[in-house]
């Protein structure tokens, strides 16, 4: 807080018999009931709260580890694939071996 500021909110606290915090929150009060804010104000900034931060965080992370997963994985998938059919190759010459016996 800057330090002019936070002189005038001791003084003006001294003077109605609060603390800076008291005098904070009833100027907030204040401002917030009496005060309306425009909907042009090019200040208004929206603001999201920690659940919705946490839900587009976790989004996004989800999405990240699916994209690290899928490129662990499909690979993976490849080289069953290609062992499944190496292995039924196998069996088939085993199979043709025991006829030609």
């Amino acid at each position: 807080m800057p330090a002019e500021l936070k002189d005038e909110i001791a003084e003006r606290a001294r003077r109605n018999g609060r603390s800076m915090n008291a005098e904070i929150i009833a100027y907030l009060k204040y401002a917030i009931r009496h005060l309306p804010m425009p909907d042009d104000d090019p200040l208004v900034i929206p603001l999201q709260t920690d659940d919705e931060i946490d839900e587009e965080e976790s989004i996004r992370l989800d999405k990240e580890e699916r994209e690290e997963l899928a490129a662990i994985v499909e690979p993976l998938i490849e080289l069953a694939k290609k062992y499944a059919n190496l292995k039924r190759n196998h069996e088939q010459l085993i199979d043709k071996e025991k006829k030609i016996k």
